[in-house]
């Protein structure tokens, strides 16, 4: 029990407090200070008022707080101090200097302090559901990784995590009400938890490929995909096709020449010049070996 109490204050709650110290003393080299700050989003400052809504200011607004970041994102790369603890801010702009702490604390949250909260009860999966529901919210609102596509990605997972914890709730609450006739009991649901459990795999899939060949290219890239797929079908319909016809007339060619036995052909003392021994010489020709050998019929004693 001492070791457990131990490791409880080393890894949950120290990593979190010691990631926060380190971040907190580089807090102005990791958001170097500017005269135009530009660390607030346009939403962060709501008039009393409804006003009109101002499309282009607010577009402008958020432009200029891109340019700032980008700037602060140079001067943080090129800071030599900082290189130690890269690992930790890398991915997030320099107004979000603190998402570290954040994400380490929901982690921890998420797996290991839920357990602790009235395990395998109903409240248990609510409190999971007011988690996701809160860093949903918090991912949502500040945007804070630098490319915009991990941005996307992180609000499909945290969607996901929403949704998941929700169907957990109404599932452990349909147990709970004893109603085996539920609809989120059906074949249907579970078909629909499955394409939400694979969102965001999709989602950072199809970004990766919008950003390696660009939404033209990559619709090209697809009609050509489908018209191939579509030649080649139809290729193998039309070989089957001939085959199944092939096979029809060899089938009837296989019936003409076992109704006519060797004994009825020397029984008519047929011609060879005849066009009737004509007739029957093309007919043998034209079928294959294979097809011979088995329309061969013995003659009777």
């Amino acid at each position: 029990l001492p070791f457990v109490i131990c490791m409880i204050f080393v890894w949950p709650i120290g990593v979190p407090v010691g990631m926060f110290v380190v971040l907190f003393h580089y807090r102005r080299r990791l958001n170097p200070p500017l005269d135009d700050q530009g660390d607030t989003f346009p939403a962060l400052a709501k008039p009393a008022i409804p006003q009109p809504v101002d499309v282009l200011g607010r577009e402008h607004s958020r432009h200029r707080v891109a340019l700032v970041q980008l700037e602060k994102i140079e001067m943080r790369n090129r800071d030599v101090k900082l290189r130690a603890i890269e690992f930790l801010y890398e991915d997030f702009e320099p107004r979000c200097w603190t998402f570290p702490v954040f994400e380490s604390v929901r982690r921890v949250f998420l797996v290991g302090a839920l357990t602790m909260f009235y395990n395998g009860s109903l409240a248990q999966v609510a409190i999971g559901l007011l988690g996701s529901l809160l860093s949903y919210k918090v991912f949502n609102y500040f945007q804070p990784y630098i490319a915009d596509t991990d941005d996307v990605v992180s609000e499909v997972a945290q969607a996901q995590l929403v949704i998941i914890y929700f169907a957990a709730l109404v599932i452990f609450a349909s147990d709970s009400l004893d109603q085996r006739a539920s609809a989120f009991r059906t074949v249907g649901f579970g078909i629909m938890l499955l394409v939400v459990y694979f969102a965001a795999f999709l989602s950072a899939a199809y970004l990766v490929l919008l950003e390696a060949f660009g939404l033209v290219n990559m619709r090209l890239t697809i009609q050509s995909v489908y018209a191939t797929i579509r030649r080649f079908c139809s290729t193998a319909n039309k070989a089957d096709d001939d085959k199944r016809c092939l096979d029809v007339d060899d089938n009837k060619k296989v019936k003409a020449l076992s109704s006519v036995s060797d004994a009825a052909i020397d029984a008519a003392d047929v011609d060879p010049a005849s066009p009737c021994s004509l007739s029957l010489s093309n007919l043998y020709r034209d079928v294959s070996p294979a097809l011979r050998e088995e329309a061969t019929v013995s003659p009777e004693p």
